[in-house]
This record gives structure tokens, C-alpha cells and sequence, in this order.
């Protein structure tokens, strides 16, 4: 990741600790997760993660990632958003 994107995460991180909106007891959608930038930063401190996106490439990566750092609360779903049709996902 970038500069850039590493700013971003951070002022993203920081604004839902901020407004106490990222915290152990929370489950965390993550729609269009690419590669799992957020999904992985969120996982470590929510309780689950459910990482949608649409790339069958994007997903790998992030399941691999998330694997690597041993976080095993990341659920990964290859599809895209207007096909899931379910509350819980």
C-alpha cells in the first residue's frame, strides 16, 4: 500500500475509534474489501468480519492474508454486493 493509502486507513481507523464504533463486540461488513486492507485492520479489533468483493483474485489474496497474520474471524464471500440477499449474509 501506498503513502496515500496508508493515511487513509489511518484516518478511517481513527474516526470509528474516535466515534467508539470499532470495538471487540462488533461485527464488521466489509463490502468490496479488494484485498483486504480494511477487512484485516477491522478484524483485529471487532469481533467478525464479513469481507465481501466480486474478484475471485481479490479474495484469495485476502484469505491468504488473513491467514499469514492469524486472524481467523475474516469471513471472505466471492460475490458482489447486489447479489447477496440475505440479513446475516
Amino acid at each position: 500500500m501506498n503513502e496515500q493509502g496508508q493515511k487513509r486507513l489511518r484516518r478511517v481507523l481513527k474516526f470509528l475509534e474516535d466515534k467508539k464504533l470499532l470495538k471487540p463486540n462488533i461485527d464488521v461488513l466489509d463490502v468490496g474489501c479488494g484485498p483486504g486492507v480494511y477487512a484485516l485492520s477491522f478484524a483485529k479489533q471487532a469481533r467478525t468480519v464479513c469481507a465481501l468483493d466480486g474478484a475471485r483474485e481479490m479474495c484469495a489474496i485476502l484469505e491468504d492474508k488473513a491467514k499469514q497474520e492469524g486472524l481467523n474471524n475474516i469471513k471472505v464471500l466471492q460475490r458482489m454486493w447486489e447479489d447477496v440477499d440475505h440479513p446475516n449474509i
